[in-house]
């Protein structure tokens, strides 16, 4: 029973490769032209490819430091004891403005044109692809880099001033 079972897997696996040797199909011929001639080719097709960017900035904030306190009187205050004395009464200023400066990291999402090579099934007589249908036609393709937008704003460290 086991060799059985054997013989019908390699009878199904010869199958299956004489079936991926005609070309899969029943017909194996091209559609348009009727031609049973068929080549590997390689192409290169353009592709975007999105690629993250690191991208640094400063960011300021003005901050107040608080300054000497102002004596502006004195006012009687009773201790524990209850003897009463003076105490002098400060009021706070504002001091110096400094400024904070603050490291930003920020990632942006750049587009890059880059290319890719693809294997096709092409007709030898016409040109058309008549493979797995994952390519492009040779008639119909002519390669052409898509339109790239460099991000081109000026580092903030080099437009900084003193």
């Amino acid at each position: 029973m086991r060799s059985l079972s054997f013989i019908s897997i390699v009878a199904l696996a010869v199958l299956l490769l004489w079936g991926w040797a005609k070309g899969g199909d029943s017909c194996g011929c091209c559609p348009q032209c009727g031609s049973c001639d068929f080549k590997t080719v390689c192409r290169v097709v353009p592709q975007v490819t999105k690629t993250p960017k690191v991208e640094y900035s400063c960011k300021c904030e003005e901050i107040c430091v608080p300054g000497r306190s102002q004596c502006v009187g004195t006012e009687n205050v009773a201790d524990c004891n209850g003897c009463s004395h003076e105490e002098k009464v400060y009021q706070p200023t504002c001091g110096k403005v400094y400024t904070k400066k603050t490291l930003v990291k920020n990632t942006v999402t750049v587009d890059k044109c880059t290319y890719k090579c693809i294997a096709e099934t092409v007709c030898c007589k016409c040109g058309c692809n008549c493979g797995n249908g994952s390519g492009y036609s040779s008639q119909s393709y002519t390669p052409s880099p898509p339109a790239v937008h460099h991000h081109v704003e000026p580092h903030p460290v080099h437009t900084q001033t003193n």
